[in-house]
């Protein structure tokens, strides 16, 4: 019986290690990274100036043999990441900063925005994206910041052209698409 009881207690305490890590993080404040998509061509470069806050720097550079080289700048950090996409057509790289501005409440929130070029484009509200069919996600109990029920698919090629878009699906499988070279949203 001893035996069967450690072998419990150790399966409950290597399930709780993820959240004990997830907390620790959390706990540590902001941090450095790096973010590569792009076939690995293009990455971000995201480095915070504090503990807090979207303060910071992200900085976008090409791959090269000696000296990689800097492509764009912007002057934020953004916790929750970035997805990046190339566009054939404009002949830049689009960012797509990923869920902002925890310090509003949710419907005013900006829940990402889109950049082409070191310029913004677009922003998006969590209102915005609930008018569109968007739900927060289901959390026992529901935090003052819930986080919306989305799925981010990342930079998709129109098929049979040379355009692309940042694509999210929500929660029912409906997915919503927007031009990387307006953030507009693009309509079927």
């Amino acid at each position: 019986m001893m035996k069967r009881s450690n072998g419990l207690l150790w399966l409950f305490l290597m399930m709780q290690l993820p959240i004990s890590l997830a907390g620790a993080k959390e706990a540590a404040g902001l941090w450095p990274y790096v973010h590569s998509d792009l076939d690995d061509r293009f990455y971000a470069r995201c480095i915070p100036a504090g503990d807090s806050g979207d303060k910071g720097a992200t900085t976008i550079f090409m791959v090269k043999r000696t000296d990689d080289e800097r492509v764009d700048a912007y002057d934020w950090y953004n916790r929750n990441g970035v997805v990046l996409g190339w566009s054939p057509i404009a002949g830049k790289v689009a960012v797509w900063r990923l869920r902002q501005d925890d310090s509003k409440p949710d419907p005013q929130r900006v829940e990402f925005s889109f950049y082409l070029g070191g310029k913004l484009l677009k922003s998006y509200t969590a209102q915005e994206l609930i008018d569109r069919g968007s739900k927060f996600q289901d959390r026992l109990p529901r935090l003052d910041h819930a986080p919306l029920d989305y799925r981010v698919l990342g930079c998709q090629q129109v098929p049979g052209t040379n355009d692309y878009n940042f694509s999210i699906e929500l929660r029912d499988g409906t997915p919503i698409h927007f031009d990387i070279l307006t953030g507009e949203e693009r309509k079927k």
